[in-house]
Protein backbone atom coordinates (compact mmCIF):
# COMPACT_ATOMS: atom_id res chain seq x y z
CA UNK A 1 0.00 0.00 0.00
CA UNK A 2 0.86 3.56 -0.81
CA UNK A 3 1.61 6.03 2.05
CA UNK A 4 -0.24 9.05 1.28
CA UNK A 5 0.51 12.30 2.86
CA UNK A 6 -1.83 13.96 5.86
CA UNK A 7 -3.34 16.61 3.61
CA UNK A 8 -4.81 18.28 6.68
CA UNK A 9 -1.32 20.03 6.83
CA UNK A 10 -2.21 23.75 8.30
CA UNK A 11 -0.44 26.88 6.05
CA UNK A 12 2.42 27.95 8.48
CA UNK A 13 1.50 31.79 9.07
CA UNK A 14 3.10 34.30 6.19
CA UNK A 15 2.76 31.54 3.35
CA UNK A 16 1.94 32.76 0.28
CA UNK A 17 2.43 29.93 -1.82
CA UNK A 18 -0.79 29.58 -2.62
CA UNK A 19 -1.75 26.43 -4.09
CA UNK A 20 1.17 24.28 -2.71
CA UNK A 21 1.75 23.29 0.57
CA UNK A 22 4.52 20.79 2.10
CA UNK A 23 4.12 17.29 4.15
CA UNK A 24 6.98 16.62 5.91
CA UNK A 25 6.51 12.66 4.90
CA UNK A 26 5.71 13.38 1.37
CA UNK A 27 7.42 16.27 -0.54
CA UNK A 28 5.15 19.17 -2.16
CA UNK A 29 1.59 19.22 -2.46
CA UNK A 30 -0.69 21.00 -4.95
CA UNK A 31 -3.96 22.18 -5.10
CA UNK A 32 -5.61 22.13 -8.14
CA UNK A 33 -9.28 21.21 -10.13
CA UNK A 34 -8.75 18.73 -12.82
CA UNK A 35 -10.98 17.51 -15.80
CA UNK A 36 -12.11 14.74 -17.21
CA UNK A 37 -12.30 14.06 -20.63
CA UNK A 38 -9.94 13.58 -23.79
CA UNK A 39 -7.44 16.23 -24.89
CA UNK A 40 -8.56 15.71 -28.63
CA UNK A 41 -12.14 15.57 -27.62
CA UNK A 42 -12.68 19.27 -26.23
CA UNK A 43 -12.84 17.33 -22.63
CA UNK A 44 -15.55 14.75 -23.76
CA UNK A 45 -15.09 11.19 -23.46
CA UNK A 46 -12.41 9.42 -21.11
CA UNK A 47 -9.17 10.30 -19.45
CA UNK A 48 -8.16 13.55 -17.99
CA UNK A 49 -8.26 16.42 -20.21
CA UNK A 50 -6.54 19.18 -18.14
CA UNK A 51 -5.23 20.03 -15.12
CA UNK A 52 -5.84 23.42 -14.19
CA UNK A 53 -4.77 25.75 -11.33
CA UNK A 54 -7.89 26.75 -8.94
CA UNK A 55 -7.44 30.16 -10.39
CA UNK A 56 -7.37 29.53 -14.18
CA UNK A 57 -10.62 30.52 -15.87
CA UNK A 58 -10.12 29.91 -19.29
CA UNK A 59 -13.07 29.82 -21.79
CA UNK A 60 -12.28 25.61 -22.06
CA UNK A 61 -12.29 25.42 -18.07
CA UNK A 62 -15.59 27.01 -17.32
CA UNK A 63 -17.68 25.24 -19.87
CA UNK A 64 -16.48 21.92 -18.09
CA UNK A 65 -16.85 20.28 -14.98
CA UNK A 66 -13.81 21.17 -12.80
CA UNK A 67 -12.95 18.50 -9.77
CA UNK A 68 -11.17 19.43 -7.32
CA UNK A 69 -7.60 17.69 -6.44
CA UNK A 70 -3.94 17.52 -4.60
CA UNK A 71 -1.58 16.58 -7.14
CA UNK A 72 1.58 14.78 -5.23
CA UNK A 73 4.74 12.96 -7.33
CA UNK A 74 4.34 8.97 -6.93
CA UNK A 75 6.40 7.47 -4.41
CA UNK A 76 6.66 4.12 -5.42
CA UNK A 77 7.39 5.00 -9.47
CA UNK A 78 7.98 7.54 -12.09
CA UNK A 79 4.11 9.32 -11.86
CA UNK A 80 1.14 11.40 -10.40
CA UNK A 81 -0.81 10.62 -7.68
CA UNK A 82 -4.39 12.56 -7.73
CA UNK A 83 -5.88 12.61 -4.37
CA UNK A 84 -9.55 13.19 -3.88
CA UNK A 85 -12.08 13.92 -1.36
CA UNK A 86 -13.67 10.55 -0.80
CA UNK A 87 -17.01 12.82 -0.66
CA UNK A 88 -17.03 13.33 -4.51
CA UNK A 89 -17.49 9.22 -4.71
CA UNK A 90 -20.98 10.08 -4.50
CA UNK A 91 -21.00 12.84 -7.18
CA UNK A 92 -22.38 11.50 -9.92
CA UNK A 93 -20.79 13.60 -12.42
CA UNK A 94 -17.35 12.36 -11.08
CA UNK A 95 -18.72 8.82 -10.72
CA UNK A 96 -19.36 8.68 -14.64
CA UNK A 97 -15.50 8.88 -15.23
CA UNK A 98 -14.88 5.54 -13.78
CA UNK A 99 -16.31 2.44 -15.17
CA UNK A 100 -15.78 -0.20 -12.79
CA UNK A 101 -13.53 1.91 -10.97
CA UNK A 102 -11.09 2.28 -13.85
CA UNK A 103 -10.14 5.83 -15.76
CA UNK A 104 -9.30 4.92 -19.17
CA UNK A 105 -7.24 7.31 -20.70
CA UNK A 106 -7.14 6.94 -24.56
CA UNK A 107 -4.24 9.60 -25.34
CA UNK A 108 -1.46 10.83 -22.86
CA UNK A 109 -2.62 14.24 -21.04
CA UNK A 110 0.40 17.37 -20.76
CA UNK A 111 1.00 18.30 -17.46
CA UNK A 112 1.34 21.72 -16.51
CA UNK A 113 4.55 24.15 -16.09
CA UNK A 114 2.91 25.28 -12.72
CA UNK A 115 2.81 21.30 -11.72
CA UNK A 116 6.25 20.88 -13.44
CA UNK A 117 7.81 23.17 -11.55
CA UNK A 118 6.00 23.35 -8.06
CA UNK A 119 6.42 19.14 -7.71
CA UNK A 120 10.22 19.77 -9.52
CA UNK A 121 10.15 17.04 -11.96
CA UNK A 122 10.37 16.88 -15.75
CA UNK A 123 7.50 14.76 -16.25
CA UNK A 124 5.56 16.23 -19.27
CA UNK A 125 2.70 13.94 -19.70
CA UNK A 126 0.23 11.73 -18.43
CA UNK A 127 0.40 8.59 -20.04
CA UNK A 128 -2.40 6.69 -21.95
CA UNK A 129 -3.60 3.81 -20.10
CA UNK A 130 -6.08 2.29 -17.59
CA UNK A 131 -6.12 3.26 -13.87
CA UNK A 132 -7.66 2.20 -11.29
CA UNK A 133 -9.36 4.25 -8.57
CA UNK A 134 -8.08 3.57 -5.13
CA UNK A 135 -9.14 3.98 -1.85
CA UNK A 136 -7.82 4.23 1.91
CA UNK A 137 -9.20 5.17 5.57
CA UNK A 138 -8.73 8.94 4.34
CA UNK A 139 -8.52 8.99 0.35
CA UNK A 140 -9.90 8.20 -2.98
CA UNK A 141 -7.17 8.79 -5.41
CA UNK A 142 -5.42 7.52 -8.48
CA UNK A 143 -1.84 6.72 -9.35
CA UNK A 144 -1.12 7.90 -13.06
CA UNK A 145 2.12 6.47 -14.85
CA UNK A 146 3.68 9.89 -16.96
CA UNK A 147 6.20 9.84 -19.55
CA UNK A 148 8.84 12.73 -20.27
CA UNK A 149 8.12 13.23 -23.93
CA UNK A 150 5.17 11.37 -26.32
CA UNK A 151 5.83 10.80 -29.78
CA UNK A 152 3.47 11.85 -31.68
CA UNK A 153 2.80 9.71 -35.21
CA UNK A 154 3.71 11.49 -38.32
Amino acid sequence: MVSLPHLNTPFPEGDNHLPFFHSLSHGSVIRCEIIFGSPSMDCRGTGICKIISTEELTDNARACTRFPVSVALRPDEKGLLFLFSKDLLSDTAFSRHFQNGMLTMNEACPVPEFIRSGLKTDIQYLSQGCYQLLRDDEYVFLQVDTEREVVKPD
